[in-house]
């Protein structure tokens, strides 16, 4: 996982939206009453960097030493270089921490939620989707275009070989029924709707990870077979993102997950 974020550091802000005023003003708010925060998994500083222009003071840890150069460049001083089954803090060393856009690539999420419980005094936050998907792009019959990408790929002799358990955005669901947050608000809920031409763009944009052991010649005729076979189709989808708040007590209890029927 060091080395997929490390290689993708930097064109990573290029493949991601900047945090919205709605996110960050609904974080702020559920961060009132706390002074040290920490960010797990910072990244290039996303989160962090208007968040510390509010007055915040936050530390950020991330597993990708390339990934937080990029957020010192932004003017987030505050980096730890670690991973978060370890993380270096001792009981209650933070007033509040955020967990975003974090959770779907740790498979056992309870064990490292639990331990950021430990380390916070006051509140554990988050934002959830409720229907994120691969490159979640949607066609009329539900088709996915990263999911086809990497069937088409697969077909073509490009399997996708991870050697990690990331279990994409199931972990958000089991978190929210597993662990019901004291607050779940709404901030963003609209229909998105592009074409399959648009779509594709965001794709090559958010993944890196699925393209860039495939040749050009290869990558361009399973381009052309997609387009082919659904070049005619807008793709929508319905994005429903939600600001989830905890109190470090409800995660402390948590144990490891059951993975045996993912």
């Amino acid at each position: 996982m060091v080395a997929e974020f490390d290689s993708i550091a930097d064109i990573y802000d290029s493949t991601r939206e900047p945090a919205t005023d709605a996110e960050i003003s609904a974080i702020s708010d559920a961060l009132k009453g706390c002074e040290t925060v920490l960010d797990v998994g910072v990244g290039t500083g996303r989160f962090a960097k208007p968040l510390s222009e509010l007055g915040f003071h936050i530390t950020g840890l991330d597993i990708s030493s390339k990934m937080m150069l990029k957020a010192r460049e932004k003017g987030v001083e505050n980096l730890v270089l670690a991973d978060v089954h370890e993380m270096p803090f001792g009981d209650k060393s933070f007033d509040a921490a955020i967990v975003i856009h974090v959770l779907h690539i740790i498979a056992d999420w309870p064990i490292v939620m639990r331990d950021v419980g430990r380390i916070t005094k006051r509140n554990v936050i988050s934002l959830l989707r409720q229907r994120p998907g691969l490159n979640d792009q949607w066609g009329p019959d539900g088709t996915n275009v990263g999911a086809l990408y990497l069937r088409l790929r697969e077909e073509a002799g490009y399997p996708v070989i991870r050697t990690d358990r990331r279990r994409m955005w199931q972990n958000e669901q089991e978190i929210r029924t597993r662990v019901p947050p004291l607050k779940l608000e709404t901030i963003r809920d609209e229909m998105v709707s592009m074409t399959l031409e648009e779509a594709f763009k965001k794709f090559e944009r958010r993944g890196p990870f699925m393209i860039h052991d495939v040749s050009e010649d290869v990558h361009k005729r399973i381009v052309e077979k997609i387009i082919a076979m659904k070049g005619k189709e807008r793709f929508e989808r319905r994005v429903i993102e939600e600001l989830a708040v905890w109190e470090p007590e409800q995660l402390e209890s948590l144990g490891k997950p059951d993975l045996s029927h993912s």
